[in-house]
């Protein structure tokens, strides 16, 4: 009884009286209502745990924290989910195709599948892209003759082939109150095609331009094909008026025949310019035909035609008035390829 009576002795200030008191070492000691304090709890001050455990409330709701046990995920095939209510589980199936519900290409190059969403802000490859449907690797040119060899990864090529242009018609040798014109050559063909097989080391012939002649009708430009697939024919020289002491027409010569072989299309060059004459001092040589590469030769007014320029293109037809010697029609230039190299 004097025990009892001495510990209430011992608490009540403590009780009744707010301030600031010696700590007290209690035992054992129940509180029965609410117990705040106004202090830190400190870690050594906790109950022991279970090892790999945590305190915490893992219920749907509000609820006095129990320990709850952490297992062990220390692979790379591992991680540590949490559910409400269960609490932590070690997921030992977690990869790529499935990381966090969404759809990854599975370790291996870029390309080996295809992403739903995402892109590249940059992106640099130490080796051959693969996967890139349609996507044009290669540009190779020919101005001469040679083997096509493809680009390594080509599946699939365009093919623009021109043939060389016709050379400008000539003038002969004139007399005393004469004058003669030559027309203007024709431009070459040009044929496109796209092409998935066959293509690989065929050879690439680049007709050349047609030469222009002294007092005749000028050469026509050579045919341009690759392998067997694709053949143009050159345009045709323009032809000439023979010296006469007043009116004349040179009319350009019976133009290349089509193109075969391209599959995109196939068209013949364009004509050149007839050579006119209106009486026997004022005349004037026809232009050549341009091509998609080049102009045509400029006409020749007392002078021999001008030869085209670029790819293509017909030479320029001469003119020459009286008691002049006889000249050449412009030069045709040659043709060109050029392959167009797309992956599959």
């Amino acid at each position: 009884m004097l025990k009892r009576i001495l510990i209430a002795a011992l608490i009540w200030p403590l009780v009744a009286h707010a301030g600031t008191y010696p700590s007290p070492t209690f035992q054992n000691l129940t509180v029965l209502g609410t117990f705040t304090a106004s202090g830190n709890v400190g870690l050594p001050s906790l109950a022991a745990q279970a090892a790999n455990t945590v305190v915490a409330n893992i219920t749907a709701s509000s609820a006095s924290p129990t320990a709850v046990a952490i297992p062990t995920c220390n692979t790379s095939s591992n991680a540590l989910n949490y559910t409400p209510v269960t609490g932590f589980t070690c997921n030992t199936s977690i990869n790529a195709a499935t990381l966090g519900g969404a759809t990854f290409a599975a370790p291996g190059p870029i390309g080996s599948t295809t992403p739903s969403t995402g892109k590249f802000t940059t992106l640099q490859a130490t080796s051959t892209l693969t996967g890139f449907v349609g996507r044009l690797i290669n540009v190779q040119v020919f101005t001469s003759t040679a083997t096509y060899t493809p680009t390594t990864g080509t599946a699939a090529v365009i093919v623009d082939i021109v043939s060389g242009g016709g050379a400008g018609g000539g003038t002969q040798a004139t007399a005393a109150g004469q004058i003669s014109v030559g027309a203007g050559g024709q431009a070459g063909g040009r044929a496109m095609s796209y092409l998935t097989s066959g293509f690989s080391g065929v050879t690439v012939t680049i007709g050349s331009g047609g030469t222009g002649v002294s007092g005749a009708a000028g050469n026509s430009g050579g045919t341009s094909s690759f392998g067997g697939l694709i053949s143009v024919p050159g345009g045709a020289g323009g032809n000439f008026a023979p010296p006469v002491g007043g009116a004349t027409i040179a009319i350009p010569l019976a133009p290349a025949s089509n193109p075969t072989g391209g599959n995109l299309f196939n068209s013949r060059g364009a004509l050149g310019a007839m050579g006119i004459a209106v009486s026997a001092t004022v005349a004037v040589g026809g232009n050549g035909g341009s091509s998609s590469f080049g102009g045509g030769g400029n006409v020749g007014v007392n002078s021999a035609g001008a030869a085209g320029a670029g790819f293509g293109a017909g030479g320029g037809g001469a003119e020459q008035g009286a008691s002049a010697a006889a000249s050449v029609g412009g030069n045709g230039t040659g043709g060109i390829c050029i392959v167009y190299e797309f992956s599959q």
